[in-house]
């Protein structure tokens, strides 16, 4: 927490003479251009960045991490721990000798770039993102790609502002597309790209805002589709999705239900983190290495212990406590896992991301919320089949998942607007909008009203004593 003297030292853009957009012809012209940069940008910033998880993730899984084979004790391989340990090893220097900014999950100083700096980012930020990030991920921690990429896109858009002397309006504004260009890009989703730019970056709704933030996000997309494919984020296909009018009526009782949980996730969260920062007798760079192998210790229990029980064996990562999640999130929605299994796996990701994240990693927390959420939202639609009587009164447990999905990332980054587009767009799932409007929104009220306006974003920037962001635009 910062001093009251420290906090005076701080600039608030309420106290700067504001700049306004043109919005002649010649301006509108001028905006729809520079938009297609920064998403060209954007685009190619997630390009990059997914190809360096992959090639980390073949340095660390498939060259690294053969020579722990005699680690194997009884079932337990110690060398998921150790793996993830040597990339937290090599990541902290980097970031606390280099690049401050690159540690965290990256969309707090985007933010902070646009609401409070005239969309300045420090040129170093976006290179350092990029490699530490992927390193992260393709070590093991458990992260998403949400942060990193929006910083990579967001530092392109800052650059070309810069470069081309633009006013300090047109520089958040780019900064901003070029968040939702790499959102868009890394996700395969253009329309939650650009809700993400104007709706958690921006945190303006209007069509202003909207339309360079869709001109970036579509130009992202179609860039990164030429190397990235055009498939759903979702590799398992969800067929027969149903949604009846009673699941309408559960969908609003378990928005309830996740309100609670985006809460507690971002409150966990956060005291990982403080315990870490309170640890003023570990050096910095190695507080990392230590958050980074919970994720390895997790997951190393994880697969001793289906070993054991089954017999069988599931590829480490596809648990999903490590890494992005998403493999975790394929099984589940093919039914891999019991409900104690998902309930289990829901909270261990928990703790892992804050580990990661908290002890200095970089990465996000969207793919987190994404893993969370479909869990134990798939945990609830099975525990409501199991005690409702009639098979016909309620559809498919799996509209559970993908609800959940949505709603924790609604409550928890105060964002329903994209969590309602994104989520059914990544999971080519549109025919359940209305039930992901309802648990979104219960969701979203419930959280603001715990979380007291704040959401896990914003409360990094409130500790630093930036003054609310709402209050700033």
């Amino acid at each position: 927490m910062q001093t009251d003297s420290a906090r005076e030292a701080i600039p608030s853009r309420a106290d700067e003479p504001k700049s306004r957009l043109d919005y002649s012809a010649l301006g509108w012209g001028k905006i729809c251009l520079f938009a297609v940069f920064a998403g060209v940008g954007g685009g190619a910033g997630a390009i990059i960045f997914r190809k360096m998880i992959e090639a980390f993730y073949w340095v660390f899984f498939e060259r690294i991490f053969p020579f722990t084979s005699a680690l194997n004790l009884n079932g337990f391989h110690f060398g998921l721990v150790l793996v993830p340990i040597l990339g937290g090893l090599i990541i902290g220097p980097i970031i606390f000798t280099l690049a401050r900014e690159a540690k965290g999950h990256g969309v707090p100083e985007i933010m902070e770039s646009v609401h409070f700096l005239n969309g300045m980012v420090r040129k170093r930020v976006a290179i350092i993102k990029v490699i530490v990030s992927s390193i992260t991920l393709g070590s093991g921690g458990s992260a998403g790609r949400e942060g990193p990429v929006a910083q990579i896109g967001g530092g392109i858009g800052s650059t070309l502002g810069q470069f081309f002397k633009l006013d300090k309006e047109m520089c958040r504004l780019l900064t901003a597309c070029g968040a939702a260009a790499g959102i868009a890009g890394t996700f395969n989703a253009p329309i939650g790209g650009a809700f993400f730019g104007a709706e958690v970056i921006l945190r303006k709704i209007n069509f202003r805002y909207l339309i360079p933030c869709f001109i970036a996000s579509v130009t992202g997309a179609w860039v990164a589709s030429f190397v990235l494919g055009t498939r759903p984020s979702f590799q398992t296909t969800l067929s027969n999705l149903t949604c009846t009018p009673a699941d309408l009526i559960s969908f609003a009782f378990l928005g309830l239900i996740f309100g609670v949980l985006s809460y507690i996730w971002v409150r966990v969260f956060y005291y990982v983190e403080d315990r870490f920062d309170n640890l003023r007798k570990v050096p910095d760079f190695l507080k990392v290495p230590i958050g980074m192998s919970v994720a390895g210790i997790l997951t190393a229990i994880f697969a001793w212990h289906y070993t054991m029980s089954t017999g069988d064996s599931i590829e480490p990562m596809y648990y999903g406590i490590m890494g992005v999640g998403y493999g975790g999130m394929d099984l589940a929605l093919m039914g891999k896992f019991s409900i104690i299994m998902l309930l289990l796996l829901s909270i261990s990701k928990i703790i892992a991301t804050s580990f990661t994240i908290g002890s200095g990693g970089s990465g996000g927390i969207f793919a987190p919320s994404l893993y969370i959420g479909t869990l134990f939202g798939l945990g609830c639609g099975y525990a409501l089949h199991a005690v409702v009587p009639s098979a016909n009164l309620l559809g498919s447990p799996l509209a559970y998942g993908i609800g959940g999905m949505a709603a924790l990332f609604a409550g928890a980054a105060r964002a329903p607007l994209t969590a309602m587009f994104q989520v059914p767009e990544m999971a080519r799932c549109f025919e359940l909008f209305p039930a992901i409007v309802i648990i979104c929104v219960v969701s979203y009220i419930v959280s603001s009203l715990l979380l007291k306006g704040s959401s896990i974003y914003t409360i990094k920037l409130e500790r630093r004593g930036r003054p609310p962001i709402d209050s700033a635009i």
